[in-house]
């Protein structure tokens, strides 16, 4: 159904087009739009044929999407469990939180979003009641890793941009560290074909993974 109505889209493009007595401005505009607009430039393309580039880049690019990333309406919500190894300390760090889904039309890159996520990690202590316990660690006597007490503040964003050609999407991970004055490191990322998780690495000594649950729609206020 989306495909149709899209496919309906690019063919009243190209009536437009065809009736427009500036047609050149027109397709021009649109060219810069959808990102066509260095492509086209200093290219001996005619009109037509720029038009019909334009109609199949609209009908092509929205089912072009990376396998392990949801894709949903606007206003989801998407689980997410975040896992992180450092390489330089060997601490792991483990955050779940729920993203929303930003609305975005064609050539608009998708969005998954969250903040205030807290995030634990396997080298902050917490005193154990039981010495003898599971999870307690011998190295240090009554304490145990992960310790809630010292949790971070996480900020999350996804962006898929989506490329035409042959090309495959571009997915640019964005995390926000909260608790440490909103520093913020970026980095693509990619799926895996084996096990659908999303990876990355950030800062020259750490690996990222991303998981994803069952979306949700949001919830209807009350009539």
């Amino acid at each position: 159904m989306k495909n149709v109505t899209i496919t309906r889209l690019a063919s009243r493009m190209a009536i437009a087009i065809s009736k427009t007595e500036n047609k050149t401005m027109l397709i021009n505009k649109l060219s810069k739009a959808v990102g066509f607009g260095t492509f086209f430039a200093g290219q001996a393309v005619s009109q037509v044929y720029r038009a019909i580039i334009l109609m199949f880049a609209l009908v092509v690019a929205p089912a072009i999407h990376a396998d392990c990333l949801p894709s949903v309406p606007a206003g989801w919500q998407v689980p997410v469990y975040i896992s992180t190894h450092n390489a330089a300390t060997h601490a792991v760090g483990y955050a779940i939180g729920s993203l929303t889904a930003s609305e975005y039309f064609y050539w608009h890159p998708s969005v998954l979003s969250g903040n205030g996520f807290p995030q634990v990690f396997s080298d902050r202590w917490a005193p154990c009641n039981d010495a003898g316990s599971l999870g307690c660690q011998k190295e240090i006597p009554e304490s145990q890793d992960f310790d809630v007490a010292q949790a971070d503040q996480l900020g999350v964003s996804i962006r898929e941009t989506v490329e035409v050609f042959g090309h495959p999407p571009v997915i640019s991970v964005t995390l926000t560290l909260q608790t440490w004055g909103n520093a913020t490191y970026t980095f693509a990322a990619t799926c895996d074909s084996t096990t659908n998780l999303l990876y990355g690495s950030f800062d020259n000594n750490t690996m990222a993974v991303f998981s994803f649950g069952q979306a949700q729609a949001p919830e209807q206020p009350p009539q």
